[in-house]
């Protein structure tokens, strides 16, 4: 689900990405007219600020709640803070000579405040106080107390290389005891992160535990062992301090960073319609599980129903799902004093407790609405199922009328008719003849009307030699052409699908016949493993409905909608197309 940031936020986000920007183009104008001009490494020094600040900013614009976009903002700002010491400016090199060591220590605060984005527990806390100290407080004597040429000397108190090679010695060793500490701390978070989370985070730890180490490593140690010249410690310190913004932008692009802010984006895709553009920017609705997991900027983020009994939960299929015990955070959402399920998230991603619990107020409604949703399509289930076995025993009680008629009413008529015309023909001058004549056509006319009956009821042919055999009878008188495709339906279908097809193709060769004014007709039934398919069109005049008034259709699509099936009528002035799906399967 595509959120979007609010508004506020958004304009403050734009104004930075401006002034960074705006105190990028300052730095470059700054080291060009400094002693540095020619030395691309200088500007290297300002490139890598803006990567950090580049991944601030995505960071803080896909995830508002988590604090680690502004930490990483911060981070450039630090690195472009050290990279006065690259200009020509007194001053402006005496903050750089002041902050040359802070970038390190912002890093091992970024490492600490991963993935949540703030610090936890008292061992990161003091850490975190330390890396600070061996920045900013323990880097104060390599500039007070050794001797330096101007523009750097401008901090300089007192020739004592005794005391800055203490102070050295006391940040060498506090800086060796905080590296240590954040790896084992970021190795014990590591082993809590699951799946996705743990290969996404691992590289970053890594790159920015090879950074906080290079630092300090190129300078004591690689650049004496193999004489490197300034120039040259100086690129490897960039190279290395380099890789962590490339690894937050890298996760920030792999969705480590997921946009969570606007809950109103999550209402939004919650309550757009099936196939609604609103929820995705893919244009296809989200599920409810997609949607609360991408508010919460948790992709592992699960969602439990409550189970039918109330006893426990459900995951999204329907499975039965316990309550995890990896650390992970639950919230259980209620409507009013019935909960219906619960939220399972891991808090250590940072999010806003505040959005987390109005995700779950909104959750509840949903999952309400949910359910709700399964109870009404239950109903209608049960409702068509039972109509379904109406209309199937309404069907079988009509096939049982009309044979009882035909075999027991019609056949007595019948014989009645062969005695009254045997004895007219016997007495033909007979006192009472012509009583007996009128009798006769009497019992004819009854029989036939008997027949017109049972024709409506249950069309004999339909019921005795199945549904195509009683398509091709009624087609043979018609007084218009028509082309019959049959041969698809072999067998007999189950009695309310025969029934009810008959009676459309009777229906609508009816309104052929009294209203289209057509010259041709085309019949088709056509049946695959799940449905029979009846289409029946004509050149006719058109004007037909299946919802209007007098047209018959309007019954019959009833008797569809019971099977599960579709009834279309499409009519326009080159004629008439009626097309229904019975399910049949």
């Amino acid at each position: 689900m595509r959120a979007a940031v609010s508004a506020p936020l958004e304009r403050a986000l734009v104004v930075l990405a401006a002034v960074l920007a705006a105190g990028a183009a300052l730095m470059v104008v700054l080291v060009h007219a400094g002693p540095l001009a020619d030395l691309p490494l200088a500007y290297a020094f300002v490139g890598m600020g803006c990567l950090y600040a580049v991944a601030g900013l995505l960071a803080w614009w896909r995830r508002p709640a988590n604090r680690l976009g502004a930490l990483l903002t911060a981070a450039g700002l630090a690195t472009w803070a050290a990279s006065l010491a690259n200009t020509g400016d007194p001053v402006l090199v005496a903050v750089g000579t002041v902050t040359a060591v802070l970038p390190v220590s912002v890093v091992l605060h970024l490492l600490h405040a991963t993935p949540s984005g703030r610090v936890e527990g008292r061992v990161s806390h003091v850490t975190v106080a330390a890396a600070y100290v061996l920045g900013l407080v323990l880097q104060a004597p390599h500039y007070l107390f050794r001797a330096a040429e101007a523009p750097y000397d401008l901090l300089v108190v007192a020739d004592r290389p005794g005391l800055a090679l203490a102070g050295e010695r006391a940040q060498q060793v506090l800086g060796a005891v905080v590296v240590v500490v954040t790896a084992a701390v970021l190795l014990r978070r590591l082993r809590t992160l699951r799946g996705r989370q743990r290969w996404v985070m691992a590289p970053l730890f890594a790159f920015g535990l090879l950074a906080a180490i290079a630092v300090p490593l190129v300078a004591r140690v690689v650049r004496p062992l193999l004489g490197l010249g300034g120039e040259a410690t100086a690129a490897l310190q960039v190279a290395a301090l380099s890789t962590v913004p490339l690894a937050f932008l890298v996760v920030v692009l792999l969705g480590g960073f997921a946009r969570t802010s606007e809950l109103g984006a999550y209402v939004t895709a919650l309550t757009a319609p099936p196939g609604s553009t609103s929820g995705t920017s893919s244009g296809a609705s989200p599920t409810l599980d997609e949607a609360m997991a991408a508010t919460l900027g948790d992709p592992d983020a699960v969602l439990l129903r409550r189970s039918a009994d109330g006893d426990g939960y459900v995951d999204a299929d329907g499975r039965p799902a316990a309550l995890p015990d990896d650390g992970r955070s639950t919230i259980h959402v209620a409507v009013g004093d019935r909960r219906v399920g619960a939220v399972v998230h891991d808090a250590r991603l940072g999010t806003d407790p505040a959005t987390v619990l109005a995700v779950g107020r909104v959750t509840a409604i949903a999952l309400e609405r949910e359910m709700l949703a399964r109870e009404v399509l239950a109903s209608r289930a049960a409702l068509r199922e039972a109509s379904s076995r109406l209309l199937s025993e309404t069907d079988r009680e009509r096939r049982r009328i009309a044979r009882d008629l035909h075999d027991g009413l019609q056949v007595s008529l019948v014989r009645m008719s062969l005695q009254v015309g045997r004895l007219a023909q016997e007495a033909p001058g007979a006192p009472g003849g012509a009583l007996v004549t009128r009798l006769a056509a009497d019992v004819d006319e009854a029989a036939t009307a008997l027949r017109a009956l049972v024709q409506g009821v249950m069309p004999a042919p339909l019921v005795e030699r199945g549904l195509a055999a009683a398509v091709r009878e009624l087609a043979y008188d018609l007084p218009v052409r028509a082309r019959l495709e049959l041969d698809e339906v072999r067998g007999r279908l189950p009695s309310a699908v025969e029934s009810t097809a008959y009676f459309i193709v009777a229906e609508a060769l009816t309104n052929v016949v009294k209203h289209a004014g057509a010259t041709d007709v085309h019949v088709v039934l056509r049946r695959d493993e799940l449905s029979l398919v009846v289409e029946v069109a004509d050149d006719g005049r058109g004007g037909a409905r299946a919802d209007g008034t007098g047209t018959g259709l309007t019954g019959l699509r009833d008797r569809v909608d019971v099977l599960g099936g579709t009834l279309a009528v499409d009519s326009g002035p080159g004629g008439t197309r009626l097309r229904a799906v019975l399910p049949c399967g």
